[in-house]
């Protein structure tokens, strides 16, 4: 037992990295390429404002995201704090995606994304746990 205590802390890093490079990835598209990223998706941008609110809106909210995610990525004593904030995102994103789903019948193209963001809000609330074990079980932190 003491061997899946002393790996627990990899596993949220690994589960708060893949969360930082995902977040990096979306913010880089918007933030370089709004318009043909966001017409990718079928939305249109018709001025100026509307560019600026699309680098903002998918570019630099998932770029902020990732920096608090990096930031908790760095200690263990922050693991549980980015966990839980990776939870809250991606359990707010998943609801908020799934409500659209039904009202506006996309199910079609929203599938893949809704199956990826229950995978990530399953790992991180499983890593909430394997935290919240690990404190408990008191070990050493590995820094």
């Amino acid at each position: 037992m003491r061997i899946f205590w002393g790996f627990a802390p990899w596993f949220n890093r690994a589960v708060l990295l893949a969360v930082t490079i995902i977040f990096t990835m979306i913010s880089v598209k918007y933030i370089t390429d709004p318009v043909h990223t966001a017409m990718a998706s079928g939305i249109s941008a018709g001025s100026a404002l509307a560019i600026t609110t699309i680098r903002v809106g998918f570019g630099g909210f998932p770029l902020g995201s990732a920096l608090v995610t990096l930031f908790c990525l760095s200690a263990t004593r922050r693991l549980l704090m980015g966990l839980f904030f990776v939870t809250t995102i991606s359990g707010v994103i998943l609801i908020t995606r799934g409500v659209s789903v039904l009202v506006d019948h996309s199910t079609s193209g929203n599938l893949h994304l809704l199956i990826a963001e229950a995978i990530l809000l399953t790992l991180s609330t499983i890593g909430i746990f394997i935290e919240l074990g690990r404190r408990r079980h008191q070990l050493p932190q590995v820094a």
